[in-house]
């Protein structure tokens, strides 16, 4: 793992830090009202390292915001790309437990060598400046652009009480930006503070194919 001098955790410039990578939350979404003028962005140096980072930088920073934990998900897709069974943990803890099941599903297929719609650059796609014609290669640092979405907040009774926050993340990959995604907090994650992902598959649905080759993300 890269490491330097930089104390793991918050930083005076109100990012954190985890060894030589960087996260930022620029923004976030009222716990009271989203609307679709609601902007904001989740701007980070690299994808995490392993699970260990993932885990630290999820419950100490950016799982306790609705933005942060969109962007952690399209940093779990990126890490089940690279190893499967850590990408599967990472979505394991950043997902709620109905989300769990149709990602995995879902993505076995978009990371399948073998299968013709394999597309091992789309977590990259939801990434500020990553299209179609540049091979996905995203802006540095990576940025997550969020927008709210016009279904706002509701109240879950089931199957656990908790607020589902209605978000999209706006990837390029797409002919419709706008990829819709559910955050939830449970009641019982109230004391942690610690938002799950409840369901995105605008996320993992099938983007606009590229010719040659990805250069894939730090």
């Amino acid at each position: 793992m890269n490491t330097n001098n930089l104390a793991n955790g918050l930083q005076a410039d109100g990012s954190y830090a985890y060894g030589s990578h960087t996260y930022m939350v620029r923004g976030d979404f009222g716990k009271q009202s989203i609307t679709t003028s609601d902007f904001n962005e989740v701007i980070f140096s690299n994808i995490p390292s392993d699970y260990t980072e993932f885990e630290t930088v999820y419950r100490e920073y950016l799982g306790k915001h609705i933005n942060g934990t969109a962007a952690m998900m399209i940093m779990a897709m990126e890490m089940y790309g690279r190893d499967k069974t850590v990408g599967e943990r990472c979505i394991r803890l950043v997902c709620s437990p109905n989300n769990v099941s149709p990602a995995m599903s879902i993505l076995r297929d978009r990371y399948a060598d073998y299968d013709g719609y394999s597309q091992r650059y789309i977590a990259a796609a939801l990434i500020d400046g990553a299209v179609r014609t540049n091979s996905y290669t995203p802006n540095e640092p990576y940025t997550v652009r969020c927008q709210g979405s016009p279904n706002g907040i509701k109240q879950l009774t089931f199957p656990k009480y908790g607020t589902i926050y209605y978000i999209y993340v706006l990837g390029g990959g797409w002919d419709t930006h706008q990829r819709a995604c559910d955050i939830v907090m449970f009641e019982d994650d109230e004391e942690t503070g610690l938002y799950k992902v409840n369901n995105c598959p605008a996320f993992y649905t099938q983007c606009q194919p590229i010719k040659g080759s990805w250069n894939g993300l730090k």
